[in-house]
This record gives C-alpha cells, sequence and structure tokens, in this order.
C-alpha cells in the first residue's frame, strides 16, 4: 500500500475455517511484530472492502485499515491500475477483433487470449467498482465534499 514502514496501523484476519482462526490467534504477537501492526482482530465474518485494503488468499482473508491519507493513496494507487488494465484491454480487444491473427493464430493461442481478455475484464470490473466506491467515500469526506 505503499504506507511508511514506520506506520502502524490496525488490521483484520477472518477465517470461516476455525483450525486457521486458532492458528492467527496463537501467532496475534508475531503477525502484528512482523506486519507492523498497530492492532489485530481475528474473525470468522466477512471483511468489508470499504475503509482498507482487502487481500484474500485460500484459507483467509486479511485487511488493512487506512486513516484517510493512506485512502487517498490507495485511490491514486487504483486509478493507475485500472488505466493499466484498460491498455492491456485495448490491445486484447483489437488483437481479437483482428481477423488475420484470428485466421491464422493457432487454436490454442485464440483460445488462451480469450480466457486472458475474460480475466482482464473481470480484473477491470472489480478495480473500477472499488475506484467508484473509494472516489465517492473520500470526495464525500473532503471539505467542500457531499457530506459538508
Amino acid at each position: 500500500m505503499k504506507i511508511d514502514v514506520r506506520k502502524k496501523i490496525p488490521g483484520e484476519l477472518s477465517s470461516k475455517e476455525q483450525d486457521v482462526k486458532q492458528l492467527l490467534e496463537e501467532h496475534r504477537d508475531v503477525i502484528l511484530r512482523l506486519a507492523n501492526l498497530s492492532e489485530l482482530t481475528v474473525t470468522g465474518d466477512s471483511l468489508p472492502d470499504e475503509g482498507g485494503r482487502l487481500s484474500h488468499a485460500a484459507r483467509f482473508d486479511a485487511r488493512l485499515l487506512f486513516t484517510a491519507e493512506d485512502q487517498a493513496a490507495e485511490l491514486q494507487r487504483l486509478r493507475k491500475e485500472k488505466d493499466r488494465l484498460e491498455k492491456q484491454l485495448d490491445g486484447a480487444r483489437a488483437k481479437l477483433s483482428n481477423q488475420q491473427f484470428l485466421a491464422k493464430a493457432p487454436e490454442k493461442v485464440v483460445h488462451d487470449f480469450r480466457q486472458k481478455k475474460e480475466e482482464l475484464d473481470s480484473q477491470f470490473e472489480k478495480i473500477s467498482a472499488r475506484v467508484a466506491r473509494l472516489e465517492n467515500k473520500y470526495d464525500s469526506a473532503q471539505p467542500g465534499g457531499a457530506s459538508d
């Protein structure tokens, strides 16, 4: 998240699996120290993606909570990521609309390219939704924003 490593922030971990929750609780002190967290909440509930940076692992989810400064940095990072994905999608769309490419490329290459485009579409939709939510929250929290 490009947060100053000297800055401690709160974090949350969530797992529906009791053995994973127990393991996280047993190693709470180590997690706090290694992740440089100010506090750590371990829960079995789903973590909201608003107000923090949410990451998913196979057996648990993790979320770092934002300050207003962190939220602005996250919004900037997500906008850059959205732009990068949009450029990749434009290239993929152009290639898949090129009849010569479709006619000459092996079927597996075309299939893989279509699959990659679908993955990019999915990522772009998620990032776009996240950007929209953060823009709404960030804009309304700023002086002169929707909440004033």
